[in-house]
């Protein structure tokens, strides 16, 4: 494991960031929930948030999952725990929104 500062605060930039995808490079954009859930406003009001993969390391590292299977069963069960707790599901690597009609 490795610590990526330029990478760390990305979804705090504005403007996006150029993210390569293959051979090609493309316009990124990291929205916070807040942001995302103002996309679907006044229709509709947001009744949860959860965040996805606060502490588990993302399915790509599978090397992980397999050396360190006791640590990740933990990091699990702690992300299952926090998944819906301000401010923790405001802050992992992806969210789900479940939204409401108005």
């Amino acid at each position: 494991m490795r610590f990526d500062f330029e990478n760390v605060f990305r979804r705090l930039k504005g403007g996006g960031i150029d993210a390569a995808l293959g051979n090609e490079t493309v316009k990124t954009y990291y929205f916070t929930p807040s942001q995302f859930a103002e996309f679907f406003m006044p229709q509709f009001r947001v009744k949860k948030i959860y965040t996805l993969g606060l502490l588990t390391p993302p399915p790509f590292l599978i090397g992980i999952y397999k050396r360190f299977k006791l640590l990740v069963e933990l990091f699990m069960l702690i992300d299952k725990q926090l998944m819906q707790i301000f401010p923790f599901n405001r802050i992992g690597d992806h969210f789900i929104i479940v939204f409401e009609k108005i």
